[in-house]
């Protein structure tokens, strides 16, 4: 392998370690914002109810039949 190859590398992998630190701290600040939308949700009640199931389109609640995982 010449030197311009390695030298190629060498960027290209710091490039790619550059891009991974972005991409992490996207995904940081996205998973606080959530965390912090829920607990919002959470202080004004959204989650104290349980959950229903919608009826479909004749008003029915649809069932589910075949062998239970």
């Amino acid at each position: 392998m010449g030197k311009k190859a390695k030298e190629h590398r060498k960027k290209v992998a710091k490039r790619n370690e550059q891009i991974k630190l972005q991409r992490k701290s996207q995904e940081k600040i996205a998973m606080d914002f959530l965390r912090k939308m829920i607990e919002k949700e959470k202080e004004g009640g959204a989650f104290n109810s349980p959950v229903q199931p919608l009826p479909n389109s004749s008003g029915s609640v649809p069932t589910f039949e075949g062998p239970q995982l």
